[in-house]
């Protein structure tokens, strides 16, 4: 080990390198923290500067704008940003500062031809110089300089992207327009509250699926547990969230001793769902030959296996398992009880199947 990383514990005793390196994530996390509340803090000094009733110069946003980045940069060094927020706080300063460069004339170079073009079209048409057509309704000529003008801004745009070390953004707008606007729409919905709890759910429903196979696949049979059983309960939240009103008929059908103590779906635990779901009619029993098999079992087991992710467990029940088979019983489980979760009304019945 290289002394200059040489790090001693109080006692003398020198860290191991797993020790160093652990050390060092630490520090740099805390180090990053401290930048990113340092950065916020200039953020609030620019936003008392220039309040709302005072000018900006576009070289105020820009100034602004780098230590915005450098703030997103530190959040995420820290662990704090989550990453469904980081495209759209990013391209954020951006679009202020190929706003101010816009309006602020210093595009007028690349543009005063086409905005020749078009003052010349408005004459030719009639039309005053502040008064343009809808998109696709204008004289062909119009269309084809409005493109034009678009395609400068775009290009701009980009150029702003790349000018502050946002090259991959910048490919994405400039490869795949529809999945850049998607990726922003996104974030935007998730800032401004538009995203509903039960699309919330549902999206780390299928987050914890794609987690449960990665795990899997890595032979990590413990955690992939821990996943699908958590994916099966964002499945039974998902299903009493969209049927409300039918999910809160049946938990007053309930003996009180037996019902959850609050009325909102989201503060039910596992257990309580699951019975809430199966009393609603929403998962079906299973006839396998002459044998019966219960949904309601069937997510006890998946949850019992899910609570592994408890050390205690792991002392109250201590077997020697097949984690392997086990995870692979639950996920098949899973896949079961979410197709008819998510397909079935409020009549489901008993299944036959088919043995073989």
């Amino acid at each position: 080990m290289d002394e200059s990383n040489k790090v001693d514990r109080k006692d003398g005793t020198s860290l191991s390198e797993q020790d160093l390196q652990d050390l060092k994530m630490i520090v740099r996390r805390t180090i990053a923290f401290e930048q990113f509340r340092g950065t916020a803090q200039k953020l609030q000094i620019f936003k008392t500067k220039y309040s709302e009733t005072k000018q900006r110069r576009v070289s105020d946003v820009e100034a602004e704008a780098k230590v915005w980045l450098e703030n997103v940069g530190w959040a995420e060094a820290a662990g704090i940003l989550d990453p469904n927020y980081r495209f759209l706080l990013t391209l954020y300063p951006i679009e202020r500062i190929h706003d101010e460069r816009w309006f602020g004339d210093l595009y007028e170079s690349d543009l005063c031809e086409i905005n020749a073009g078009m003052d010349a079209i408005r004459k030719r048409e009639g039309l005053d110089d502040d008064e343009d057509w809808r998109i696709g309704e204008g004289p062909e000529d119009w269309e084809e300089l409005q493109r034009e003008y678009s395609g400068v801004l775009d290009r701009k745009f980009e150029e702003t992207l790349r000018e502050y070390g946002l090259h991959e953004i910048a490919d994405l707008f400039h490869r795949d327009r529809e999945a850049f606007d998607a990726e922003r729409e996104q974030g935007r919905r998730l800032a401004f509250g538009e995203i509903s709890e039960m699309e919330q759910i549902y999206a780390a429903q299928k987050r914890l699926e794609v987690e449960a196979e990665k795990c899997a696949k890595g032979g990590a049979y413990y955690a992939a547990t821990v996943m699908i059983g958590s994916a099966m309960e964002a499945a039974l939240l998902f299903a009493c969230l969209k049927r409300l009103d039918r999910a809160l008929s049946v938990r007053d059908q309930l003996p009180k001793s037996e019902r959850p103590d609050r009325k909102n779906p989201m503060r039910w635990r596992f257990a309580e769902l699951a019975r809430i779901a199966s009393e609603a009619g929403w998962l079906p029993d299973f006839l396998v030959g002459d044998r019966r098999v219960s949904s309601q079992s069937l997510v006890e087991i998946i949850r019992k296996l899910r609570n592994l992710a408890h050390p205690s467990r792991h002392l109250s029940d201590p077997v020697i398992r097949d984690i392997k088979g086990e995870y692979e019983h639950a996920q098949a489980a899973y896949n079961l009880l979410e197709r008819y979760l998510s397909e079935s009304g409020d009549d489901a019945t008993v299944q036959k199947v088919a043995f073989f």
